[in-house]
């Protein structure tokens, strides 16, 4: 099972991370999270800011065009 984290804490780890004050292994041994997951918390934080957290206000919305093409892909893959 996934902990889920909100957006405050991830925010303050990548600013702690980012001013030196904590390391990926102090951050992950504090908040009970893989390094790799303040890691790429602090990567996207880096490329993205306080945005690269937030979810969206709406659901993605595909064309039906686009549905066929995956399903038609899907299925030819799975053919032998």
């Amino acid at each position: 099972m996934n902990k889920q984290y909100d957006l405050e804490t991830k925010i303050k780890a990548c600013k702690d991370y980012e001013e030196g004050r904590e390391s990926y292994d102090s951050l992950a041994r504090k908040l009970s999270a893989a390094k790799s997951t303040i890691r790429r918390w602090c990567f996207r934080y880096k490329e993205h800011g306080e945005e690269a957290f937030k979810k969206p206000d709406h659901k993605q919305v595909y064309t039906k065009e686009f549905k066929h093409k995956v399903v038609e892909e899907y299925v030819s893959e799975e053919s032998p």
